[in-house]
């Protein structure tokens, strides 16, 4: 859905000040493109596949690791399979082995450079079946004793067993050790959504002050970015990946479910930053604008004079992170639009 403030009136009265929240697929003006991956074929300017790799949680550890083979481009999209098979041996950071714990295979990518701030999505068809847990997700941690840190933002996790429904995550910690003893905070939020159906838009916007969740581009949850009066802030990896719960084979003897319903389809996957200036801009009779050749990054501040004119039949679409100031006898003539954003998501 196209999120927009248009105004086709003229404005004579006092001074106005706009907000709305805008998506850079709808208008990349002023956004910075990390990456627009369609998938066709597997960049590894962006992505890695994630070989020899599992996990630990609250609740044991998973049963599958991450093999590079099962990611596969098909037909124009990244495919993730989970099959039953017995790996290789691994460790963890412990040196701890976990031979015979492992019974399955799985695919995993992840960013071969940290983000921090922006708007992230993906275009995804999930998997059905107990066991299945799908993610597309950031994730950083740091155990140092004089810096203890970790940060997690999910944009949703799915839950196999559970087709109609989706969570949207934020896990935070800033004590040590990070563990599962109750140092590291997390909140869940469930979303309806007929994932395993059809392809759909999952989106995170995570910003200085907030962070804000899309379901199909349309927000479904919205936080200030406190988190521990701190909030959330390192730059993470990004990963898209199909993982297996932990105790899935004790809660289903049939686990996993045929290969026909245990693949994630990934379509597109893009990644965009905010465009910034420190200026505060003044458009006025002594300062004319060209619209067509106008500096879409975002301002500190922007005032539009009683005599600047919007073009006709334009699209202008305006950023600042203080304010726009609309004086007096500024004019949006019929038929054009006028998009207003102020926000504070600059580093």
């Amino acid at each position: 859905m196209r999120v927009r403030i248009i105004i086709v009136i003229v404005i004579t009265s006092f001074p106005l000040y706009l907000s709305a929240q805008r998506l850079p697929n709808q208008d990349t003006r002023g956004w910075n493109i990390l990456f627009e991956d369609d998938m066709s074929v597997f960049d590894d300017n962006v992505w890695q596949k994630d070989s020899l790799v599992t996990r630990g949680t609250g609740t044991g550890e998973e049963p599958e690791i991450y093999m590079p083979s099962n990611c596969t481009i098909e037909n124009g999209k990244l495919v993730l399979r989970t099959h039953k098979e017995v790996p290789p041996v691994i460790h963890n950071h412990q040196g701890c082995y976990y031979l015979g714990q492992h019974e399955y295979t799985s695919g995993e990518i992840s960013s071969k450079v940290k983000y921090q701030y922006g708007y992230y999505e993906i275009y995804a068809k999930l998997p059905v079946g107990r066991g299945c847990w799908p993610a597309f997700w950031f994730w950083d941690a740091n155990d140092s004793p004089n810096n203890p840190w970790y940060n997690e933002i999910d944009v949703f996790e799915g839950d196999g067993k559970i087709t109609n429904s989706l969570t949207c995550n934020r896990h935070y910690g800033f004590v040590y050790p990070i563990d599962s003893s109750g140092n590291r905070h997390d909140e869940k939020q469930d979303f309806a959504c007929q994932y395993s159906s059809a392809f759909h838009w999952y989106g995170v916007k995570w910003t200085r002050n907030k962070i804000i969740w899309y379901l199909d581009r349309s927000v479904i949850r919205e936080e200030s970015n406190t988190y521990g009066r701190i909030g959330i802030h390192h730059p993470m990896w990004l990963l898209i990946n199909l993982a297996l719960k932990p105790n899935s084979k004790e809660e289903d003897n049939n686990f996993p479910p045929a290969n026909d319903v245990n693949t994630m389809y990934v379509d597109q996957v893009n990644g965009y930053q905010l465009d910034c200036t420190d200026k505060n801009v003044v458009i006025d009779s002594d300062h004319p604008i060209d619209f067509s050749t106008y500096n879409w990054k975002t301002k500190k501040s922007i005032t539009l004079n009683g005599n600047t004119t919007i073009p006709q039949n334009s699209n202008i679409v305006l950023y600042a992170t203080d304010f726009v100031k609309l004086e007096a006898g500024f004019n949006v003539p019929l038929g054009a639009e006028l998009y207003i954003d102020i926000h504070n998501e600059c580093r």
